[in-house]
């Protein structure tokens, strides 16, 4: 991730001063994983010191030699040593699943009470509440992961990353079918509620995304959209404009706005950033390389490097704010009843 602009950093609190300030949770949480870490050591060796007499035991039945007979000690370690290699990546990704839900509840509910905001597992709404934007890929499944709630400038902000199944869709002579991708799709969605309600539904997407969203379009709208010709021609390069109402369109896309929606996909290094605009909201859906909000593990202890990452992760989130210029007196934030409805 590329570093965001030094002057919203001095709006938030440092890293080393939350660490500072929950010292004593992080360090039980510490303490916590240091006891996993002993019980995948101690369950290892157990399952080594069972296979050690139980699998030759077994391995004589299924081959006809009498259980009297021994094996030879040498055999007796193979047999225990594979078995403790087979199990080892099952036992440290339950382990390691457990520590990172317990450091991810404990860490980002601090980082989001030093923010003034509010994380909750599972985020704060459901993805069937921005499907109408048209900018979310069918799925069959969907889990919703972290999610942060907070104010900003007076306009309430929710953003939070998700895992769904696609659906995908094919022409095999007969007709179009359907099934389920077996690939998952990393995705983060925000979703900012202004204090102004859009008559039309305008909708910024990367160019090569263009005919995917028509396909998801219902009948009824296919040929509502319309291409907005912006004269932004390096933006255009990348990312197309479509709009149910062509002034309404270059209201919410002037030059300003376009220039810092290129610098937030940068941010995240991702070209697959879209943002839609219909009602009273303001939905962004984007696919970061990288999975967010990921703090620790069991070979990745709690540091104030790793709440620094979240941290600037965050940063960037609530710097959409700042590229669409919401507040209450210009921009997408002003109520203007002479150019919207």
């Amino acid at each position: 991730m590329k570093p965001i602009d030094a002057h919203l950093l001095d709006l938030f609190p440092t890293a080393e001063a939350i660490f500072k300030e929950h010292h004593e949770e992080i360090r039980l949480l510490e303490r916590r994983r240091l006891n996993l870490i002993f019980v995948f050591i101690a369950t290892s060796l157990c399952i080594g010191f069972i296979s050690f007499f139980i699998i030759p035991f077994a391995v004589s039945l299924g081959i006809g030699v009498p259980p009297s007979m021994p094996m030879s000690l040498s055999l007796n370690l193979f047999y225990a040593i594979a078995t403790m290699l087979g199990f080892l990546p099952v036992q440290y990704g339950m382990l390691d699943g457990i520590y990172r839900s317990l450091a991810k509840r404990k860490c980002l509910d601090i980082i989001a009470r030093a923010l003034k905001m509010t994380y909750r597992r599972g985020g704060f709404f459901y993805l069937t509440a921005i499907y109408d934007h048209h900018i979310l890929p069918p799925y069959t499944k969907r889990t919703v992961e972290e999610g942060f709630s907070g104010k900003f400038k007076g306009f309430k902000i929710e953003f939070q990353d998700f895992f769904i199944s696609p659906v995908q869709r094919f022409y095999d002579g007969m007709g179009i079918r359907s099934f389920t991708s077996l690939r998952r799709y990393y995705g983060l969605s925000m979703k900012v509620e202004l204090n102004k309600r859009f008559a039309h539904h305008t909708v910024l997407l990367p160019a090569k995304e263009q005919k995917h969203f028509l396909a998801r379009l219902p009948n009824a709208n296919l040929f509502l959209h319309e291409d907005v010709n912006l004269v932004y021609h390096h933006f255009t390069r990348h990312y197309v404009c479509l709009s149910t109402h062509q002034i309404e369109a270059r209201y919410i896309l002037d030059p300003a706005v376009m220039e810092r929606f290129t610098r937030l996909a940068e941010a995240f290094d991702t070209d697959r950033i879209s943002a839609s605009f219909m009602g009273n909201e303001m939905v962004i859906v984007m696919r970061p390389l990288l999975n967010l909000f990921e703090i620790g593990s069991l070979r990745d202890p709690v540091t104030v490097l790793t709440i620094e990452r979240t941290l600037m992760q965050i940063y960037a989130l609530r710097q959409m704010a700042e590229i669409f210029e919401l507040n209450d007196k210009a921009g997408l934030g002003a109520t203007v009843t002479e150019r919207v409805d």
